[in-house]
């Protein structure tokens, strides 16, 4: 906690001649937490900035780090992501997107009665860790609470874009596997339905400067599900170079004998969602991104369009001739 003159001193060392620009930065991701109107910085991430900016040739080059992030196990996130609801992962969502949530405190929780499956718990533990910090003072023991930091946000987006990459959500084997079924058989009626229910429980990290199609972590959800059905699935290929240009999901059935060629849209409106969809498959047949199943082997090929709007989708489906 810094002082008046703790902080002038502060803003001093990283000031020179970038009118508090350093400083601004270090707030932006070291900051965000108040004790009795004084500000709380993290002393090691401070620390290790400052050390960076007084070996640097270009200290207004130098971008904060995640110190913090590297000195213990940051894996909470990841541990109760099995465990979300779906009011649960649209908490998890207003956090990313950098608004507030309502967390009803337990002043007398602790370790030794701590348990992942429980939401009230895993909200608190974030409180009581520095994952959130008070955002508004509510009534008796229910307060509004935020993402403190930038550091602290990354953290966040890290544990979950991996949760989503690696294991497909909270989906068991036979859960993909009726996905993966809907999709080698070309249930186009169907598989809207399932993949919602997936959906209901996705937190997307989106990429706050804009620079990252809005589409990947939706392609990151879907290639989970599908690698959790094992060997349900053969010659699964992300981004596949294929024809004039690259599938975002190429896969065939194990006996290899059908084979699913899938594109994704970002529909920036709920109205847009079967375009987008449209979009997507026309996108796989002028593009010819099925090249890659050619074999004597693949005897049908089937194509999906599909358009993700928050945690509704839409499908496009056509059979190709393979």
């Amino acid at each position: 906690m810094l002082n008046n003159n703790e902080l002038k001193l502060f803003k001093k060392s990283l000031t020179g001649n970038t009118s508090y620009q350093l400083y601004d930065k270090a707030r932006e991701h070291y900051d965000g937490y108040s004790v009795y109107g004084r500000d709380l910085f993290c002393p090691w991430d401070v620390t290790c900035y400052i050390s960076s900016l007084l070996t640097s040739d270009d200290p207004g080059q130098v971008k904060p780090e995640a110190f913090w992030n590297n000195t213990s196990n940051n894996n909470i996130i990841t541990q109760y992501m099995p465990n979300l609801s779906s009011d649960d992962a649209q908490k998890l969502q207003d956090l990313v997107d950098g608004r507030s949530i309502k967390v009803a405190i337990d002043e007398g929780m602790n370790y030794g009665n701590f348990h992942l499956d429980d939401p009230a718990q895993f909200w608190n533990i974030l409180v009581y860790t520095g994952y959130l910090t008070l955002a508004k003072r509510g009534t008796d023991d229910v307060h509004e609470f935020r993402i403190p930091n930038a550091e602290v946000r990354k953290c966040f987006e890290k544990n979950i874009q991996s949760y989503y990459q690696e294991r497909g959500g909270k989906y068991s084997k036979d859960y993909s596997a009726r996905i993966v079924e809907l999709l080698l058989s070309g249930k186009a009626d169907d598989l809207p339905a399932e993949l919602t229910r997936a959906l209901s429980t996705f937190v997307s990290v989106r990429d706050a400067a804009g620079k990252a199609p809005k589409e990947n972590y939706y392609h990151g959800l879907l290639n989970g599900i599908l690698l959790s059905a094992g060997n349900l699935i053969g010659n699964h290929t992300s981004n596949a170079d294929s024809g004039d240009g690259y599938a975002d999901i190429v896969f065939t059935s194990a006996s290899q004998k059908t084979g699913v060629v899938i594109e994704l849209k970002y529909s920036p409106e709920r109205s847009d969602l079967k375009a987008k969809a449209s979009e997507a498959l026309k996108q796989i047949e002028e593009r010819d991104y099925a090249a890659a199943l050619n074999s004597n082997v693949v005897k049908k090929v089937y194509a999906w369009g599909i358009a993700f709007w928050h945690r509704q989708c839409a499908v496009a489906f056509k059979e190709l001739n393979p």
